[in-house]
Formats: C-alpha cells, structure tokens, sequence
C-alpha cells in the first residue's frame, strides 16, 4: 500500500522538487520578478536539504550555504537590496564549494 507522504522516499523528495520548480515556472509571469530568484533559492535549499538528510552528503560548506541562502530568502520581502546582496554572497560561497571539490571543471 502507497503511503500519502510525499516525503517517505528520497525519490520522491526530489520529484517534489522538480514538481515545485515546474510549478513556479507557470506562476511566475504572473508574480513580481523578485519572486524569481526566490523560487529558485528555494529549489537549491530543497535539494541541499535532501543531500543532508536523505544521504548525509552535505557537508558544512553546504549547509553554510543553505543557511545563507535562507538568510537571503527571510529579506526578500523587506528588503530587495539586502535580498540582492544576499544572493551574490550565495553565488560567491557556490563558486568557492565547486572550486574546491571540482578542480579543473
């Protein structure tokens, strides 16, 4: 028997989030345009929360970046700059994680 949790299975928590970033895909020419970068935050913290919980992958320079990301995501609303700003610190702490495990590439 199926259960109705959505989340029982790792594969199933990453069909979720597929689910959710096709769904803002459709929402979001309807939405103002900061929601945007919100929308895909939130895909990125998903899937960085499912490495840490499902697979115990993520390792501290991830979950640095998830908190940041958050950090990020609780100004969007209040404050766009700070929003911004908080997004360039994300994409600076990504490009330092895949320069450090992914040399070369």
């Amino acid at each position: 028997m199926r259960s109705t949790d959505v989340r029982e299975r790792p594969k199933d928590r990453l069909i979720e989030t597929i689910a959710y970033l096709i769904s803002s895909a459709n929402i979001l020419p309807n939405e103002p345009v900061i929601y945007g970068p919100m929308r895909l935050l939130e895909g990125a913290k998903r899937i960085i929360e499912f490495l840490e919980e499902e697979e115990g992958l993520a390792d501290k320079e991830l979950l640095n970046i998830k908190e940041k990301i958050d950090d990020a995501m609780s100004k969007v609303l209040t404050d766009e700059e700070g929003f911004k700003a908080g997004i360039n610190e994300v994409i600076k702490l990504m490009a330092n994680y895949l320069r450090n495990h992914y040399p070369g590439k």
